[in-house]
């Protein structure tokens, strides 16, 4: 099968595509302003992919229970039928050991009440993600983790499509996979320790990384000029995205409230 690497023209999202049929919807922003390019220009191939274990059905039936999940949506976005694309995203997966050195204040019987304390802690990370697409954040990868890497599949010459293209270098993923887990490993401190004004400094020990595709459900929901995305993990079943507010569901509800409160007054 001969592939072919398109490329939006409105967000500037990447996937692999059979040569030989028409250009699709994007699959990040529903727009048809695709541009045809050659493959090469992936940084990193993927190693492995992790599969879809949610079928359409079990990922529609996910998406209509957020819609109705909340009084305050829209009716149109409550009785939508969303398309759910499914693609495979590149990121790559992490894991090290983080040793953290730390000082703060913490209470004490001293005139200010606090006294200066500080300390090392070491913790292992076994499934840090960082994404190698332009179209997916890391806050957003990571609200969808984990993925079930030890099914991951070797890549073989045909990869299942469709497939974002990369375009993130290890020296670069490693940097992200290391300020995750530092921050992470502040805030395990923070909870664990109660320190005031803390302080830390990590060391990253035995950082393995692989690049790979995990696998998403995808879908774009149109309101008035806005855009509202829906992401899907297609291993577990769970769902992130963003949805309108009915304004003016809000602002009737104000004005009932408003007059039932001048009432009650003038009672």
């Amino acid at each position: 099968m001969s592939l072919l690497a398109i490329q939006c023209n409105d967000c500037g999202g990447s996937i692999a595509f059979p040569e030989d049929k028409p250009l699709p919807e994007c699959p990040f922003c529903g727009s048809t302003k695709q541009i045809p390019q050659p493959l090469d220009r992936q940084v990193h191939p993927p190693s492995e992919w992790v599969p879809f274990e949610i079928i359409q059905t079990e990922a529609d039936e996910a998406f209509r229970t957020f819609a109705q999940s909340s009084f305050w949506y829209p009716k149109d976005i409550r009785n939508a039928t969303l398309d759910l694309q499914m693609i495979l995203l590149p990121a790559w997966l992490w894991s090290g050991e983080v040793e953290t050195h730390y000082n703060g204040l913490t209470n004490a019987m001293t005139p200010s009440g606090y006294r200066p304390t500080s300390g090392q802690d070491t913790i292992r990370y076994s499934q840090v993600w960082v994404p190698s697409s332009k179209a997916l954040t890391l806050t957003e990868l990571n609200d969808l983790a984990p993925f079930p890497s030890e099914q991951a599949q070797s890549l073989q010459d045909t990869p299942p499509l469709p497939f974002e293209l990369g375009d993130l270098t290890e020296r670069v993923a490693l940097k992200h996979a290391k300020n995750v887990m530092s921050n992470s490993h502040h805030s395990h401190i923070s909870s664990q320790t109660g320190l005031r004004q803390l302080q830390t400094s990590s060391v990253h020990h035995n950082m393995e990384g692989r690049p790979g595709l995990v696998p998403i459900y995808i879908g774009v929901y149109r309101r008035k000029d806005n855009y509202y995305r829906i992401l899907i993990n297609g291993s577990t079943g769970k769902l992130i995205g963003e949805a309108p507010l009915d304004w003016s569901k809000i602002t009737l509800i104000v004005v009932i409230l408003v007059g039932a409160v001048l009432i009650l007054i003038n009672l």
